[in-house]
């Protein structure tokens, strides 16, 4: 039987081509792009949600980290699904062992999930970020201005607004700081938004 040749798509390529190896296991799939702060400044436009009944840009998820020898990140059955989580079941048993610091290492840390993009480098289309809750608050609290009481629709695809924050220090001991919106409106690539649209965030 002849052979015959059968052409990868492009996109299966992109995908070998941006791999990423190493221990830590994420609980986004690998089929979609992440976006990662840089030291100092940063800049960016979160995009809106596209999935049914979303109340908010972003998508909560509740994350265990540094589970197991590979220091898998590992969303929570319990909080998300309402389900047995063994991960909560091993944090019940270090409370009842008095292990405080297992107990801790364990709690699951919750993070908003965006769609967003980095305007330091758009060509990279749209990224996902779990950022920390307290940033998302941080987020919505200048989102509304204090004196006329007007919000600004910073996902807004056709008058949004973009995103400027810093980031100190590593891992643990990050923080973000300086979060601030442009001083004017603007709108967002309609290519980049039909990706969203068809990649949802609870679907990724």
């Amino acid at each position: 039987m002849a052979f015959k040749y059968e052409r990868r798509s492009p996109q299966t390529v992109e995908k070998r081509a941006t791999q990423q190896g190493g221990d830590f296991q994420g609980f986004i799939s690998d089929a979609y792009k992440t976006y990662s702060p840089k030291k100092g400044d940063n800049w960016i436009r979160i995009l809106p949600p596209t999935w049914e009944d979303a109340d908010h840009y972003g998508y909560d998820v509740h994350v265990h980290y540094q589970v197991g020898p590979d220091k898998a990140a590992v969303v929570c059955n319990f909080k998300q699904f309402n389900e047995r989580c063994p991960i909560c079941d091993a944090r019940t048993k270090a409370e009842r062992d008095n292990d405080e610091e297992l107990a801790k290492d364990l709690k699951p840390s919750k993070r908003v999930c965006v769609w967003l993009i980095d305007m330091k480098d758009p060509d990279k289309g749209a990224l996902i970020w779990p950022m920390p809750w307290s940033l998302d608050r941080d987020i919505s609290k200048i989102s509304k201005d204090k004196r006329s009481g007007e919000t600004y629709y910073i996902d807004d695809p056709e008058e949004g607004y973009d995103l400027m924050f810093d980031k100190e220090g590593e891992q643990i001991t990050t923080k973000y700081t300086g979060v601030q919106l442009a001083r004017r409106p603007s709108s967002v690539d309609p290519d980049r938004m039909q990706y969203v649209v068809h990649n949802p965030l609870p679907d990724t």
